[in-house]
């Protein structure tokens, strides 16, 4: 009975335009404050320290992390052919 007695008061308040404006405003005033928190976190915390370096051997290729527009240079000089 609580519960059809909280849904009906819910429809009624719903029901009226200028509570749902008000709900509007309030719901839209969050969402920009949460962006712009997320927006500050992001800018002053980097994130974690960049992890140890990895290597690879023999002209193959070892990545760690965003390799987007960086040069490769392969060093065969440490290979030794065993074909």
């Amino acid at each position: 009975m609580a519960h059809q007695n909280m849904l009906t008061k819910a429809k009624t308040y719903l029901g009226n335009a200028k509570n749902r404006q008000l709900l509007s405003w309030l719901g839209g005033g969050v969402v920009v404050a949460i962006s712009g928190l997320w927006a500050v976190w992001t800018f002053y915390h980097q994130g974690a320290a960049p992890s140890s370096p990895v290597t690879a051997n023999c002209n193959s290729v070892a990545a760690n992390g965003n390799i987007s527009g960086v040069t490769i240079n392969s060093n065969t000089a440490s290979c030794s052919s065993s074909k």
